[in-house]
């Protein structure tokens, strides 16, 4: 399936929620803006201008690496939860993921920004080369979900819980993703990713494994 491109019309509500969610800013998506994009993935003309706009990011040049980061994240969720054209849209569209398996950047403290851009794609790519890993991430998400939710328990977490939360994902991430989604990638991949200097790298993806718990609630 080949991507249509589609011009811009004032306000197409799926192309402006996939513009607001793949900004430069260093918040990522939450977790409604990517249900929200999910349930328009399912209408053909919505699903078309959605993957308009992710190729549009993640083809950008410069130093903007976390409109690619968040691109990705956006295909991510969409192999668990999206539309099965939205599928069959990134398998034939790999090529536009490719790139992005060699892409540096390194900011004014000489940190590679990238990192995050090559392993989310190396990811995809894997997944996507196999029906059974797609299956396989799909089943390890929910198990992980489901893990996080006996973890907290049946009781709603605290005030200070959730600041508790929120500043662990804020210190933790510069471009968070509000669902464990790496975790189910990395286990249906066996790709390990390394730890960044100080952080625990099991620690981020339970922090947001937890944060889309508590957000679901809601």
């Amino acid at each position: 399936m080949v991507l249509k491109i589609f011009r811009r019309i004032v306000g197409s509500k799926s192309e402006d929620l996939a513009y607001k969610m793949t900004d430069n800013s260093p918040i990522g998506p939450s977790t409604q803006d990517l249900q929200n994009l999910t349930r328009m993935s399912y209408k053909s003309k919505d699903c078309q201008k959605i993957f308009n706009v992710i190729h549009e990011r993640i083809a950008s040049r410069g130093k903007n690496w976390r409109e690619k980061s968040k691109a990705l994240t956006i295909l991510q969720y969409f192999i668990i939860h999206g539309s099965p054209e939205s599928l069959q849209l990134m398998q034939s569209n790999k090529s536009l993921v490719t790139p992005m398996l060699d892409y540096k950047y390194l900011d004014s403290n000489n940190h590679d920004q990238g990192r995050s851009v090559r392993e989310k794609a190396k990811n995809l790519l894997d997944v996507l080369d196999s029906p059974e890993r797609i299956e396989e991430t799909k089943k390890n998400y929910k198990l992980q979900k489901e893990n996080v939710r006996k973890s907290i328990g049946n009781g709603r977490p605290s005030t200070q819980s959730r600041n508790t939360l929120e500043l662990l994902r804020e210190s933790l991430f510069d471009d968070p993703d509000p669902t464990d989604l790496n975790g189910a990638f990395e286990s249906s991949t066996t790709q390990t990713a390394p730890k960044a200097p100080g952080v625990d790298s099991e620690q981020p993806r339970m922090v947001g494994a937890m944060l889309s718990a508590i957000e679901e609630e809601h």
